[in-house]
């Protein structure tokens, strides 16, 4: 693995890709927020035509449900089990490495 070094740089010294990648980042930010309130409405409409499924010239639409189990503190005990043995895996080696990619983490400055 190769080591970086890290610079300390103003937004105005930044090239135009980090820069772009930034605003990119707050737009999406914005529009999944607005697209995740709409969602809300778009559920309640699907009550409006007695229907999960609505299809248009947009495209099609689907009402969908997720269900989320909680587990007993047993089944929680394996689980953590199991994942501390993968993990002794990747340390020894045993573990092949399936796939290894890079990718970009932005993290905005935090507001007060």
């Amino acid at each position: 693995m190769r080591l970086m070094k890290c610079i300390d740089t103003k937004m105005t010294d930044l090239p135009e890709q980090f820069k772009k990648y930034t605003e990119l980042t707050q737009k999406i930010s914005e529009l999944e927020e607005a697209k995740d309130n709409l969602k809300h409405e778009m559920i309640d409409a699907f009550d409006d035509y007695n229907t999960n499924e609505l299809f248009s010239e947009y495209g099609s639409f689907f009402r969908r449900s997720r269900t989320t189990y909680e587990y007993t503190d047993n089944m929680k005990e394996m689980v953590k089990r199991v994942n501390q043995l993968k993990k002794q895996e990747e340390q020894t080696g045993t573990a092949v490495i399936k796939s290894s990619i890079q990718y970009v983490v932005f993290v905005p400055p935090k507001t007060k």
